[in-house]
């Protein structure tokens, strides 16, 4: 009743002006009603509330209900499945106790962000993964695209990246995608992200989740707040383990019990804490830039059928055991016979004339009239597909094929001793021939374009010279860093938090 005279008082003032025969002491009456919650038990209760909406009153959601928030799938393809713009930033702070052995102590504590930001309609994506241990490494790897324009940033330092050769980088970098669809690199960028194996969560129940890990449930200390003007609801959570380990859990939820954040800090029985949290993004929170001033590096292009790094071809090979060697597994029961090069080192005696320089001054490669390894003297063919693989797409006139000769690994030190424009899809470069295949006649490089090349000197290697960025695919800076060992750092880190706060065992 006092919803329908609240309504009609509105009507009223609306046509006052026109009927013009409206009693002010009735109109005072109804506009004095104060609109509110008069429920006693809801946490908005008015007391002065003289009239009541539906909806006015907000109810402390159960613990379940945040706990099922919490539990919620919060990849970015769930995510986007929801609304075509989100995204989410986690941060956790893990300590390393002895996992680094001799390099590490108790106190060291290990530091991983993500940052993830889709904005679907406009072709815009941001991904940064960050991960560190002061004083020992730092690793961060951002890319972003917006529409065109790519950006790539890759840091990578500290004292474990130099102590396993690898070396120090801050670069940053800009290429382009013509033919923009950034889920095609968003989904394996975050293939092994910590975030979404904190999300690939199998269990039906968060809360039962807690209880298995021995939690004291029913004597933990429960409080919920609310933010009336977002409607929004915050459940405030401590309790304990019985071997003295602590959580304090913060969730967050909307006016539809869907998770807005989390935060967690897990203390155990040593006073060592794990900090982890949580933020979703949607809307207008989703804010993606560019810088298209950075300098500029080629796609990268990736073949299927591309030989070793000396492009010779496993059918080249013949039947002797040519080829890279993997140094690891010539050790043997047997002592190996040994030959020593021209400047004193000395090298197992199947690695001469193998078609590697193992001796650093490249004599254990040398012509040789009683041998019959002139294998790498036949020209030869190479028949290879762009990669299903391939994320970036760029006009074909861009590039051009080249045939180098090279006395170092970067391709900008090499000679170019043929060169053709890929403007044109077939020709000749010397005494060999190339034909281009544009297999989905877009003119751009992309997944499933062919490349046959004939007759090619055993003497040469073969690359695409990108001119757009003045630089050489197989160096794209695009490509993430190589740091030995740091895929299996990442690999341990979800184990290592879920193995945090399980009861310590006295051997």
């Amino acid at each position: 009743m006092n919803r329908i005279i609240v309504v009609l008082a509105s009507l009223l003032i609306v046509t006052t002006p026109l009927a013009g025969c409206l009693d002010e002491a009735a109109l005072e009456d109804l506009i004095d009603d104060i609109v509110g919650c008069m429920d006693n038990e809801a946490k908005n209760f008015d007391e002065n509330a003289t009239t009541e909406l539906v909806g006015n009153c907000i109810y402390a959601a159960s613990m379940e209900a945040f706990m099922d928030a919490m539990n919620q799938e919060i990849d970015i393809q769930s995510m986007l499945n929801q609304s075509t713009t989100a995204g989410y930033s986690m941060s956790m702070t893990t300590p390393m106790g002895d996992e680094l052995g001799d390099m590490g102590d108790a106190t060291m504590m290990m530091n991983i962000e993500e940052t993830v930001m889709v904005n679907m309609s406009a072709n815009a994506a941001h991904v940064s993964i960050a991960m560190s241990i002061p004083m020992v490494f730092s690793s961060t790897t951002t890319m972003t695209q917006v529409g065109e324009v790519v950006n790539v940033h890759h840091k990578l330092d500290g004292m474990l990246v130099t102590d396993m050769g690898a070396e120090t980088i801050d670069d940053k970098y800009q290429t382009r995608d013509m033919a923009p669809n950034v889920m095609d690199w968003v989904i394996p960028m975050l293939a092994d992200s910590v975030a979404s194996d904190m999300g690939d969560d199998d269990s039906e129940d968060a809360e039962d989740d807690l209880i298995d890990e021995e939690w004291d449930m029913d004597s933990a200390t429960i409080s919920v707040s609310f933010d009336l003007e977002t409607n929004s609801q915050t459940m405030d959570l401590s309790t304990a383990m019985d071997n003295g380990s602590m959580m304090n859990l913060s969730v967050k939820i909307d006016e539809n019990s869907e998770l807005m954040s989390y935060s967690m800090v897990m203390t155990d029985e040593n006073g060592s804490s794990m900090h982890m949290s949580y933020v979703l993004m949607w809307g207008d929170a989703v804010v993606i830039t560019v810088d298209p001033t950075l300098s500029k590096t080629a796609i990268p292009v990736h073949w299927d059928g591309l030989p070793d790094l000396n492009n010779h071809d496993d059918d080249d090979w013949g039947d002797d055991d040519h080829g890279d060697h993997d140094h690891d597994n010539d050790d043997s029961d047997n002592e190996p016979d040994m030959w020593m090069c021209d400047n004193g080192e000395e090298i197992p005696e199947d690695w001469v004339n193998d078609g590697v320089e193992d001796c650093s001054d490249g004599s254990d490669e040398y012509d040789n009239d009683n041998s019959d390894d002139d294998w790498d003297e036949e020209p030869r063919n190479l028949s290879l597909t762009v990669a299903n693989n391939q994320t970036f797409e760029a006009p074909l006139s861009d590039f051009s094929i080249q045939f180098l000769t090279c006395n170092s690994d970067v391709r900008s030190e090499c000679s170019v001793e043929e060169s053709a424009s890929l403007t044109v899809l077939m020709g000749q470069m010397g005494n060999s021939s190339y034909v281009y295949i544009d297999v989905d006649a877009d003119g751009m490089i992309s997944a499933g374009d062919t490349l046959e090349i004939t007759n090619m000197s055993s003497n040469f290697d073969f690359d695409l010279y990108d001119a757009w960025s003045g630089s050489y695919v197989s160096d794209s800076k695009v490509n993430g860093p190589n740091m030995p060992g740091f895929g299996g750092i990442l690999a341990t880190i979800s184990m290592l938090a879920a193995a945090f706060l399980l009861p310590r065992r006295d051997d």
